[in-house]
């Protein structure tokens, strides 16, 4: 009875993860009809000829799609549909960098945990930024640097408060 129950799950879980697989080439294959085979791949600003072979779709943080005859910083892109794909690496190593330029102690945080601020607690304009990953990286990334006015390391003392997190960057904008 234990071995059919094993199976089961097995093979439950096996289904589950192909239609999850099948759902991913699907939109991938939509996507790619979507601009054209001509298309251009800008991935993490550099323009790419792989389009979004060997990207895991779990790693993407974000795809934008430019029309035609849009605007571009990419010389050359503007003649051919453009898909811009944002991959949370490369979203968190751009907000750390802008972030670290405020901060010393941030700074020196990140080269202590090789890069790895998920304990932090983020407060923005006195707000506490979303607990979901995805969302607070793609604020952290979207805020200009122009914008802000102050960041500030703390180490706090109030564990419970924070969801057992004893630091608190705080982003201050202008």
């Amino acid at each position: 009875m234990k071995k059919l129950v094993l199976i089961c799950c097995w093979v439950c879980a096996f289904n589950y993860v192909s239609a999850q697989t099948i759902d991913t080439l699907k939109k991938v294959a939509d996507l790619e009809s979507a601009v054209g085979e001509n298309a251009v791949y800008v991935i993490d600003g550099k323009i790419s000829d792989k389009k979004i072979d060997g990207l895991d779709p779990n790693d993407i943080l974000n795809i934008d799609i430019l029309k035609k005859d849009t605007t571009s910083t990419f010389e050359g892109v503007a003649r051919h549909n453009t898909v811009i794909i944002t991959t949370k690496g490369f979203a968190i190593f751009q907000y750390q960098k802008k972030l670290k330029s405020f901060s010393d102690e941030y700074k020196n945080y990140l080269k202590s945990n090789k890069g790895n601020d998920s304990k932090l607690v983020y407060l923005f304009d006195g707000r506490p930024l979303d607990e979901d990953d995805d969302k607070k990286i793609k604020f952290l990334y979207d805020i200009p640097q122009d914008k802000i006015q102050k960041v500030i390391f703390e180490n706090v003392l109030y564990k419970n408060m924070l969801n057992n997190k004893n630091q608190i960057l705080i982003i201050i904008t202008k």
